[in-house]
């Protein structure tokens, strides 16, 4: 299983309307194309932690995610709310 560490620093003030849309609008769609999902949690005061998990090929689950149109055509950019990205790759030990 492939697992993928997801760190955003979200603008001060804006983490309770950023945590409700990524749960109603992103979680469902990434959900559709076979991925898990832990958390999310705040760490800090500013940062949104989660974790996507995939059994098949995570490139290509990601490929289908980014083109699914419920996500292309969403009414809101998550960028506008994100200062700052970490994404790490994790492995089992």
């Amino acid at each position: 299983m492939a697992s993928q560490l997801r760190i955003y620093d979200i603008r001060p003030g804006d983490m309770d309307e950023f945590a409700r849309k990524v749960a109603e609008d992103i979680f469902p769609v990434r959900r559709a194309h076979g991925f898990t999902i832990d958390g999310p949690w705040q760490a800090d005061e500013n940062q949104y932690v989660w974790i996507v998990h995939h059994d098949g090929d995570f490139e290509e689950a990601v490929e289908g995610y980014v083109n699914d149109p419920a996500r292309k055509d969403l009414a809101w950019d998550p960028m506008e709310y994100i200062t700052k990205v970490d994404i790490r790759m994790m492995e089992d030990l």
